[in-house]
């Protein structure tokens, strides 16, 4: 994970913020009113029964972390993710588990197991080797790595294994091996939640238990199990309470893992990982690099993936995670502000400025592909506070990582920015037609710009429906080249970044992506939008019919805010459908 400046409460925001999403209104202090329990609702009203969910990647290597600090978790793989609408790895209906998911569970958890093993009497807390100190400590660990206490049947059977292996092979071999046992159990890897016998009266509702809220929570805040406070608030039955819930969202923001799973909501949302992902023709940057003492192919090659790139990924994080925790907080903000924080190389070649090294940096990281599929490699470096030009920079969307991925080997890319938008800050599905040629392939006059040639789509009837409302937005970046850099002409011809909207809450002409952008920022469409997917990533599914009324108070809850991000977040961890589900065979 991600490296930080600092661990412990980072959040520099006022807990007395008033939530008014819906009929209820909560602060952090104390309820203004109480929360009206729901009368008799018809069935599509009622929570939906969501897909059984289980641990993603990301999840399962927190909770390692968590778990047993001792193990390095961060080296863990898995096969890939399905990703579900909206482009979120833990859509339970999307990851099923297939036969190669299953053997690198086990695989996982043996390497975890056998990692522990190697500090043994750190982890147990006493000497390996007395009298019953593993059985002792046995039951404890389980009712953590399952986030709930087991029945005497389940501490039978996991007593029962570890005696007959402890008899047979000995302490440390019958740990290692309940330990193996315990991380590739279902109980484990899976999220059920099955509420309680109660269903509410007039509905088709049960509430959740307080341990499947305690880990539901977590799992949305910190993408991790449940610390000692909420397991002790379960444990009280105190979960249940609207208020003891939004409190403890409240206290779990300004922890240093909320960050995280922040930034990793953006990193899917906003596709940060396809950074570095597309190559770049280094024979036509050429100028640049030399200009930059780069003379040789390879290093080139090296500055660019190795140097660049890792930085114009990890900039879009350390640009999140400042604004939501460190500054205003909202959407507007992401999509609009100048102020950004760079590695020097990134500042250099994309935005032909130099970083003031005398003001603290931030250090920040991450995982990154490494050689072959199976492998990660983690990258740190420090990343500078910087004030880009605001006639050329605003927001995410106008930085080098978003621009240098939808982009060519020599050219921007205007559709794949254009569609971008649309999808993932608009909530419109494009679905093209399955008979449109190659754009190489329409006959057109010798295009002297990029803009010229993506132009052709205006001339075919099958394209235009369509390229009208995406080349509208994908033309105003055409400012910025393949690497993400501002330049005023293509191909010695003045650019023209002019474009329009259509079809949205803000439509006309527009002059440029700053422009656009500031659109964005004050479009009601865009935060509806932006709430739709902060659902989808709570609730680790799409949006049903019984989540109509949940997702419309959402939405109006955050326009009225002002995009208060953080507000957001907490009311969907207090929201009805967040506490409930749909009564089994119902």
């Amino acid at each position: 994970m991600a490296s930080h400046s600092s661990k412990t409460s980072p959040v520099g925001w006022s807990l007395a913020l008033t939530l008014c999403f819906g009929a209820a209104a909560v602060t952090a202090a104390g309820c203004n009113e109480a929360e009206p329990e729901p009368g008799p609702a018809p069935a599509e009203l009622v929570p939906d029964a969501a897909p059984l969910a289980r641990l993603t990647a990301e999840q399962y290597r927190n909770t390692i972390r968590d778990l047993l600090p001792t193990v390095n978790s961060g080296h863990i793989t898995f096969p890939v993710e399905l990703e579900g609408r909206g482009g979120f790895e833990n859509n339970a209906a999307f990851n099923t588990a297939t036969p190669a998911l299953v053997e690198a569970y086990q695989r996982a958890a043996r390497h975890v197991a056998s990692a522990a093993m190697e500090d043994i009497d750190a982890m147990l807390g006493c000497e390996s080797l007395e009298e019953g100190c593993a059985r002792g400590w046995l039951p404890g660990f389980a009712e953590l790595a399952w986030r709930r206490p087991l029945t005497q049947a389940e501490l039978d059977t996991l007593l029962a294994n570890f005696d007959s292996w402890q008899g047979s092979h000995g302490t440390d071999v019958a740990v290692e091996l309940s330990l193996s046992y315990l991380l590739q159990s279902a109980e484990f890897l899976y999220f059920p939640r099955f509420g309680t016998e109660t269903v509410i009266e007039g509905t088709d509702a049960v509430p959740l238990t307080d341990y499947e809220l305690a880990s539901r929570l977590s799992y949305f805040l910190w993408n991790s199990m449940p610390d000692a406070e909420l397991l002790d608030l379960a444990r009280e039955g105190r979960l249940q309470d609207r208020q003891v819930l939004a409190d403890q969202a409240f206290r779990m923001l300004g922890d240093y893992r909320a960050i995280d799973m922040v930034v990793s909501f953006h990193r899917q949302n906003w596709d940060f990982d396809d950074v570095g992902s597309n190559p770049i023709d280094l024979d036509y940057y050429a100028p640049v690099f030399e200009a930059m003492g780069l003379e040789a192919e390879d290093d080139k090659s090296d500055y660019y993936y190795l140097e660049y790139s890792p930085g114009a990924r990890f900039e879009s994080d350390v640009f999140v995670a400042q604004h939501v925790f460190h500054g205003e907080g909202t959407l507007e903000a992401l999509l609009t502000s100048n102020k950004a924080w760079v590695t020097p190389d990134v500042a250099r070649l994309a935005y032909q400025q130099e970083v003031d090294d005398s003001l603290a940096p931030i250090t920040w990281g991450g995982l990154v592909a490494g050689e072959g599929n199976d492998e990660i490699g983690v990258w740190t470096t420090e990343y500078y506070p910087i004030e880009l030009d605001p006639m050329q920079r605003a927001g995410l969307f106008t930085m080098a990582g978003f621009l240098s991925a939808k982009a060519g080997p020599q050219q921007p890319a205007p559709v794949r920015r254009g569609v971008t938008i649309l999808d993932r800050l608009m909530c419109i599905e494009l679905v093209p037609p399955g008979d449109v040629p190659p754009l190489e392939e329409a006959e057109a006059l010798e295009p002297k710009t990029n803009r010229d040639k993506y132009a052709i789509h205006s001339q075919s009837e099958a394209c235009a429906g369509c390229h009208d409302s995406i080349d509208g937005i994908g033309f105003t970046f055409e400012n910025y080249d393949s690497l993400g850099r501002w330049r005023d002409t293509d191909n010695g011809y003045p650019v023209d970044a002019t474009g329009q909207l259509l079809g949205t809450d803000q439509d006309g002409p527009v002059n440029d992506a700053v422009e656009l952008m500031t659109k964005m920022g004050q479009s009601r469409a865009v935060h509806d939008c932006y709430t739709k997917q902060w659902f989808r990533y709570a609730f680790g599914r799409n949006e049903a019919a019984a989540d109509v009324e949940t997702v419309l108070a959402m939405q109006e809850g955050f326009w009225s805010s002002g995009g208060d991000i953080r507000l957001l977040i907490v009311n969907l961890a207090g929201s009805y459908s967040f506490r409930h589900r749909r009564a089994q065979g119902l």
